[in-house]
């Protein structure tokens, strides 16, 4: 909200936006960060990688895909 006040030429502290926004019950939306999953690695540890040790001489011998999030009898 200070942000957004200070490019229209507002002259307003932090301290007292805060204390405006707390008066009329208004609070800030905190985003919340990316946080890697526990386990995540050992799913994709068990599948090998067949790509990792050929290589290519040729265009087009080698098609790559990624993995879909889908769920399948109850597990992604």
């Amino acid at each position: 909200m200070h942000r957004a006040l200070k490019p229209q030429g507002g002259h307003v502290s932090r301290r007292r936006v805060a204390r405006l926004m707390r008066l009329s019950g208004m609070r800030a939306k905190v985003v919340r960060g990316y946080r890697a999953k526990a386990g995540v690695h050992r799913v994709y540890d068990r599948q090998p990688n067949r790509v990792r040790g050929s290589r290519a001489t040729r265009p087009d011998p080698v098609w790559v895909g990624d993995i879909p999030y889908l769920p399948v009898a109850g597990r992604w």
